[in-house]
């Protein structure tokens, strides 16, 4: 008990800044992890459309998929 007091007092500052401060970045990691392994499992696709259209899949809900994306 006695170490783990004195880790709790030396580490006092970050602990207190950690609870302060509001994580911002820990949805866009969810995502680019996600994308990632789209990329790992899509690997060999002839037509980077369906790539970029199997993120938009995976990544957002079908009613929000724009028709127009096939467009391009």
């Amino acid at each position: 008990m006695y170490q783990v007091i004195l880790t709790y007092k030396k580490n006092l500052k970050s602990i207190r800044n950690a609870f302060l401060q509001s994580p911002f970045n820990g949805r866009i990691e969810g995502i680019n992890r996600r994308i990632k392994q789209i990329g790992r499992t899509a690997y060999g696709y002839g037509n980077s459309l369906n790539y970029f259209f199997r993120i938009r899949l995976q990544l957002f809900n079908r009613k929000h998929i724009n028709a127009s994306f096939m467009n391009y």
